[in-house]
């Protein structure tokens, strides 16, 4: 990019072959490490991306555990069915809807 103009980078996060290489050496065998020595000065948009996969991602891990207690409530069939049923399905939209 040249430096005579005032344009923003399009990335803020950059690195270069020998940062990624030089990174890898120093610390290697500990994945880690590499991976906190590359985010270095960018750790508040690592666990930012982190904190958003993981709520984006979790109506998926939930759902097995939805779908086996419809199941169990089905086949049990206990009192409150309809109260249990409604809550798994109101929480399964929820999840849905926080994507």
């Amino acid at each position: 990019m040249n430096s005579t103009t005032n344009e923003k980078e399009p990335y803020p996060f950059h690195l270069n072959d020998d940062h990624v290489q030089d990174s890898y050496n120093k610390h290697q065998g500990r994945p880690i490490k590499i991976l906190l020595h590359l985010y270095r000065g960018n750790y508040k948009n690592l666990f930012l991306s982190t904190f958003c996969y993981i709520i984006k991602h979790s109506p998926v891990w939930a759902l097995p555990i939805v779908t086996a207690n419809i199941v169990n409530y089905v086949t049990s069939k206990p009192d409150n069915l309809g109260n249990l049923l409604s809550f798994n399905v109101i929480l399964m939209i929820a999840l849905i809807l926080t994507n």
